[in-house]
């Protein structure tokens, strides 16, 4: 979290990215006083560009008193071309997979230390949570994230193993040596795992 002088020096399309990263993320719609706190802003800033976002249709109010993303963020998304080019020569792959194993895939990218879902496709039969298009997900506690970090994004563990880790369920590896371990296997056999790690099922 950056120092909350710092956040009132940046510019207003900043300030405006940084309270809609603050609602993309969050689990749940997230209240004025949460975005305030995550965005390191004050409150009053918040609530105007708050305002500003909601007339927009960029955000809009849940029933109890939440902001969730609008549709007018969703179409400026799926009218991004690099995302309907990626997904699109990706489906034909992830659907024959899918057919092949008869189970569920999941596509994702890394974004700096950041894992983000793409697109998924559902197994045959099984009750496997999968995430949605878009949904920001932890390195350490998925097996997307572990195989990227034992292989291609290796030079990034350091950044994302620093410290303790988030815990979201009780099956979350916290401790960085333990997950250094799991990468250090998964480096050797060619594939990660994870158990519960993230969502429980």
């Amino acid at each position: 979290m950056s120092h909350p002088d710092d956040a009132v020096k940046r510019s207003v399309s900043a300030r405006i990215f940084a309270l809609l990263d603050v609602v993309a993320e969050a689990a749940t719609p997230p209240t004025l006083s949460a975005i305030a706190r995550e965005a390191s802003l004050p409150v009053s800033t918040v609530h105007r560009l708050l305002g500003d976002l909601l007339r927009s249709g960029a955000l809009v109010r849940t029933a109890d008193g939440g902001y969730q993303l609008g549709e007018r963020i969703w179409r400026l998304g799926v009218a991004a071309p690099w995302e309907r080019e990626f997904r699109a020569a990706a489906a034909a792959h992830t659907h024959a997979l899918a057919r092949r194993t008869g189970s569920a895939v999941a596509l994702s990218a890394l974004d700096g230390t950041r894992l983000f879902c793409l697109d998924t496709v559902a197994g045959h039969g099984e009750t496997v949570v999968l995430s949605r298009s878009g949904d920001p997900l932890p390195l350490s506690a998925t097996s997307a994230g572990k195989i990227l970090l034992a292989g291609a994004a290796k030079d990034r563990a350091p950044a994302v193993l620093s410290g303790r880790l988030p815990r979201f369920t009780p099956f979350t590896p916290v401790a960085p040596g333990l997950v250094r371990s799991q990468l250090a296997r998964a480096a050797r056999v060619g594939y990660a795992t994870a158990h519960a790690e993230y969502v429980v099922g």
